[in-house]
């Protein structure tokens, strides 16, 4: 335990530690302003990085396809001689852990929750309408589309390499 200590970049800690603590500590004091300000923030990083976001999720996939195809693509991380399960087997539990977790917590509501309020980029739509089916479901496929599935594509592809890193750290 004292060597992990010893690897800890402290300014990083402190600086992303005490900036949670602040924001935790901050909405136990008044959480009415902190869901203010958060929603401003949001909106704003919506109307300047909206389109910005979904590009660079493209790139990204992008680059996932060609790092697959590529020699980089059979590169084995870990000790082990052979792998522990199937390429269908294990592409079988991601698929299913993302559509089970996913459709648990969100993906039945989201649409409903964009029928009821209509996202922004869609004016003049009455929520609720029957106009407001086509963007309620729009959404929801952006949400629930290519996107989704590049962000764990991206998170296996760094957490995957972490056991790496951090045996080098000791």
């Amino acid at each position: 335990m004292d060597k992990l200590v010893g690897k800890i970049d402290w300014p990083v800690f402190v600086l992303s530690g005490g900036a949670l603590v602040l924001f935790v500590l901050a909405s136990f004091i008044n959480v009415e302003a902190v869901g203010d300000i958060v929603n401003l923030l949001f909106g704003w990083s919506v109307d300047y990085f909206g389109a910005f976001w979904q590009v660079l999720l493209l790139l990204m996939l992008g680059v996932s396809i060609v790092l697959a195809f590529s020699k980089y693509g059979n590169v084995r991380l870990g000790e082990q001689s052979e792998k522990e399960l199937s390429t269908f087997r294990w592409v079988s539990v991601i698929c299913i852990s993302l559509l089970g977790a996913g459709g648990v917590f969100w993906a039945a509501a989201e649409p409903m929750y964009y029928f009821m309020e209509v996202p922004p980029v869609h004016d003049g739509i009455e929520p609720g309408s029957p106009q407001a089916v086509i963007p309620a479901m729009a959404q929801a496929y952006v949400s629930w589309g290519m996107a989704a599935w590049l962000h764990s594509v991206r998170r296996g592809q760094s957490s995957s390499c972490m056991p790496f890193i951090i045996k080098e750290c000791r």
